[in-house]
């Protein structure tokens, strides 16, 4: 009864999705490629895939490993929602696999998507919950696992709010593998079964660190890293950037590099630059031996690199009410971490960040500007803080073996 009141509110909100998708399509032409996926079209037909669902560029990293331990004996079929995880899915796996647009959750769409593809395995990665899909590969016998799965208090107050269409659903899913204890709490007060659950951590942590690449040539020698950045922060950091310079006049040479979580973004984050008097200008457009007072990165796939020759970071997301970004990322590069409030999306990581002494927390510019300050000109204070977190990156390794073999043995019995 539910689904099917869910099914007539998703259908009345279709035409609202195809107009986001062109709004959004003017600005990223990527959201208007393969948009025949969106309604359950234009795939290549596969022997007996396995689909892995990775929402967006940090899932698409986060699915690596497993890519790489399923492929051998699968095929692999990799579906996205966004522009920024297509392009990174086409250049990281576009090569072996089909990479997708998940279809949109109305009945029509997923049944052709099944029509089409005899998929044996459905791997959701963190958070993506679809009714109708799970719904739908229930009724077909196909196997359902969410990987790396994690609920904040936030979703897990809405699925409260929509308990009697979402209970049902989890009850369909085969296997969740949760990232810590509070997780599998608040899975099981939704009602599902405390036996289809299992804390294995986060694969988050199962990466390593940046290789040397000719573009590093191009990043300055000495630089203080804001990641992952969300509208709204950008004029914080370069407000903190200016303390920092005002502090420190005989560091003239300690630039700012920004890397916005979405690079269509960094257009508007260097007229922000203008605006506020800072040399600001885009990385592609760099040429030769130039410096500019802060460098915007306009290319997906750099920010590991930009990590690892910084002198500290400030990973976005968490000085507004977005929920941050992953920590492992810098601690893997040993990089100093500050962060802001706001880290709800990696809660029990950040938790262990700061609790640990891995991680300094700031509040707004001023606070911000100081962490700059102390990390540049105390060695030590850094190198505590890269250590404690060097700490937490490695006693927490080993996630996506733990996943990856319950796989394996599943695929086999079949």
């Amino acid at each position: 009864m539910f689904l099917f009141i869910y099914q007539i509110c998703f259908f009345c909100l279709i035409p609202v999705f195809f107009l986001n998708l062109l709004i959004k399509g003017a600005k990223q032409k990527l959201y208007l490629s393969k948009i025949s996926n969106r309604i359950g079209l234009g795939f290549k037909k596969r022997n007996n895939p396995i689909l892995i669902h990775a929402v967006s560029l940090g899932e698409v990293f986060g699915i690596k490993n497993f890519v790489k331990t399923l492929e051998g004996d699968n095929e692999i079929i990799i579906s996205v929602s966004t522009a920024t995880g297509l392009q990174k899915a086409q250049e990281l796996y576009g090569h072996k696999h089909q990479v997708i647009f998940l279809p949109w959750d109305f009945f029509i769409f997923i049944n052709l998507f099944f029509r089409f593809l005899d998929i044996k395995l459905i791997l959701l990665f963190e958070t993506e919950i679809w009714p109708y899909l799970i719904y739908r590969a229930n009724k077909l016998n196909i196997p359902i696992i969410l990987l790396n799965g994690r609920l904040s208090k936030r979703s897990a107050s809405l699925y409260k709010q929509t308990r009697l269409l979402m209970t049902p659903i989890f009850k369909k899913m085969d296997k969740l593998f949760v990232q810590s204890d509070k997780h599998l709490e608040r899975f099981c007060n939704l009602g599902v079964d405390t036996t289809k659950i299992e804390v294995v951590g986060s694969v988050k942590y199962d990466i390593e660190p940046a290789e040397e690449t000719p573009l590093e040539k191009k990043l300055p020698n000495k630089f203080i890293l804001a990641a992952s950045t969300h509208k709204g922060e950008e004029e914080i950091v370069l407000n903190a950037y200016k303390i920092f310079q005002q502090n420190n006049p005989s560091h003239p040479n300690v630039k700012l590099v920004i890397c916005p979580r979405h690079p269509e973004r960094a257009n508007s984050v260097k007229s922000l630059c203008n605006e506020m008097g800072f040399d600001g200008k885009k990385f592609s457009c760099m040429e030769g031996d130039s410096q500019p007072e802060v460098i915007i990165i306009d290319r997906i796939g750099l920010l590991n690199t930009c990590y690892m020759l910084s002198s500290c970071a400030f990973v976005g997301g968490s000085l507004i009410n977005h929920g941050g970004h992953n920590l492992a990322e810098p601690a893997c590069n040993k990089t100093p971490i500050i962060i802001g409030p706001y880290t709800f999306n990696f809660e029990e990581m950040s938790s262990e960040f700061i609790s640990s002494g891995s991680a300094v927390v700031v509040h707004n510019q001023l606070e911000l500007g100081n962490a700059f300050n102390k990390l540049i000109n105390d060695e030590n204070y850094s190198s505590s803080l890269i250590a404690n977190a060097v700490e937490v990156f490695n006693k927490n390794k080993g996630s996506t073996q733990r996943q990856g073999s319950y796989i394996m043995k599943l695929l086999e019995s079949k």
